[in-house]
């Protein structure tokens, strides 16, 4: 089972990132109202021509390129927590420093569990440990419209292993752009 986070910051970052996805790129010729015909551009045999030009890269791509790291990041937390370790606090410092110079349109936070413990209270703890990253990055400056949270619970672990095992990995928020 897959939930949004509720709240009024979750819901903001679910609308915003829904309108900057349905946003129109135009290309510059566009942008001026010139338009194009299908023939024109296109050599005597009626291909498309050679092209050097490489198309924009998509925003995903985009961050990754201008900041050199193909991520996740991804934070760890202990059994039945939702407190962000001290040791995963610089992998916060880190997803801000990587929004900082990439300027994604978005980050993406997902949380998940192992399956210690009922479905219901797994997912639960995965809203909380995705709120936890989220107070986290927001505290370093991302505003919060920037973000969409997904929490999985056990769902989709990164390790599968028998119901009821505890799994440290996938105990985890992953923070993705873009």
């Amino acid at each position: 089972m897959r939930i949004h986070l509720t709240g009024a910051a979750m819901c903001l970052a679910l609308m915003t990132g829904a309108a900057f996805a349905q946003t129109p790129v135009q290309t510059p010729g566009q942008a001026q109202g010139q338009t194009q015909s299908p023939a024109a551009g296109r050599g005597a045999d009626g291909a498309p021509p050679a092209s050097t030009a490489q198309a924009p890269a998509p925003a995903s791509t985009r961050a990754q390129l201008e900041t050199g790291f193909q991520g996740p990041l991804v934070v760890h937390f202990d059994l039945g927590s939702a407190n962000v370790r001290p040791q995963d606090e610089a992998l916060l410092d880190q997803a801000s420093r990587l929004y900082r110079e990439g300027h994604p349109l978005a980050m993406i936070l997902t949380g998940g569990t192992d399956s210690v413990g009922l479905p219901e209270g797994n997912l639960r703890i995965s809203q909380l440990r995705t709120a936890a990253v989220l107070r986290g990055l927001v505290a370093r400056g991302i505003p919060a419209e920037r973000f969409q949270l997904l929490a999985k619970g056990e769902t989709d672990p990164i390790v599968p292993t028998d119901p009821g095992k505890a799994q440290p990995e996938n105990r985890r928020v992953e923070i993705r752009w873009r």
